[in-house]
């Protein structure tokens, strides 16, 4: 198996689909029953006067989730594995892929703010699950649905709670 033949959408697509909603749904719930919340962490994900809220919910929720995973978990690790292999870098695409994922959470940590220094840690953890689930899966169709459930679930919230 190559290194790209897991980046693109699986034969059994719907059943990657609805792992990745489960999974998206545990990372809601243990935040929820261990006190270390990600919803926190990401709670400052929406800039309020942006766009309006079903502008909000494509760009954040579908579109990043569909153009971030293939980025972060497709592109950028083959990028980095190119380059460190270059060099003969031992490890180079387990290397790789933690960069990129420490890339992932820099990215959204800018995003939110600085003042979100949580997002850097949810991030990254968001990240490697998504990494272990696309080498286990086989592609990107679960990252992709995990991604835009959670973002779906935090607009939500911060929409009920905070009406953005």
């Amino acid at each position: 198996m190559g290194l790209t033949s897991n980046l693109g959408i699986e034969k059994d697509w719907a059943g990657h689909a609805i792992l990745g909603v489960v999974v998206a749904f545990g990372f809601l719930v243990a935040s929820f029953f261990t006190g270390f919340s990600f919803i926190d962490l990401f709670i400052n994900l929406v800039y309020p006067n942006l766009l309006a809220l079903d502008s909000k919910f494509i760009v954040i929720a579908v579109l990043a989730g569909a153009v971030e995973e293939p980025a972060f978990r497709g592109v950028l690790p083959l990028l980095l594995f190119s380059m460190l292999n270059s060099f003969k870098v031992a490890n180079s695409y387990w290397i790789a892929e933690r960069l990129s994922n420490v890339a992932f959470s820099v990215f959204h940590m800018a995003a939110y703010g600085v003042a979100a220094t949580g997002a850097l840690l949810g991030a990254y953890v968001f990240g490697e699950v998504a990494t272990f689930l696309q080498k286990r899966e086989g592609g990107l169709t679960t990252n992709i649905a995990m991604h835009v459930t959670t973002n779906s679930v935090i607009i939500a919230q911060k929409y009920t709670v905070v009406g953005i």
